[in-house]
């Protein structure tokens, strides 16, 4: 599949074969096959079959949420490889109305032990739960 990112936004060689190998050794991933560029397939043991894109931007704002999700239709799962960058909370909200996971690197490892699609969409990664939890919050 065609790359229909920036170049500045395509994540380097070694950062996609970091993906490809930490994704292939978790425990719920049964299969990882890149399909593109910026793109992998993603079976889980579960049976499910995930489209994530592999993107390396700064900052993920709503307008960069709106461009990616106009490029590329299909997918699953956005995630901002680099430990740098960072994805706002708006950005987050406008993905997952479209039923796309916007996720850090690591966030993403939390969210593939989700069973549900759902509870995958809706997944809060510890820091954020405890975040709620000091705030008096609930974290679900």
């Amino acid at each position: 599949m065609e790359n229909h990112l920036l170049q500045s936004q395509t994540p380097r060689v070694d950062s996609r074969e970091f993906f490809f190998n930490i994704i292939s050794n978790h425990s719920k991933v049964e299969n990882i096959e890149q399909i593109g560029v910026p793109l992998f397939s993603i079976d889980k043991t579960n049976g499910d079959t995930l489209k994530a894109l592999l993107v390396d931007i700064y900052i993920i704002g709503d307008a960069e949420i709106l461009d990616l999700m106009s490029r590329y239709s299909n997918i699953d799962a956005i995630i901002n490889i680099s430990m740098w960058n960072e994805n706002a909370k708006s950005a987050k909200e406008i993905a997952r109305e479209h039923k796309i996971g916007l996720f850090q690197i690591k966030e993403f490892m939390g969210a593939l032990n989700c069973a549900s699609r759902k509870a995958f969409l809706n997944y809060i990664p510890p820091y954020e739960r405890e975040e709620n939890k000091k705030r008096n919050e609930s974290a679900f």
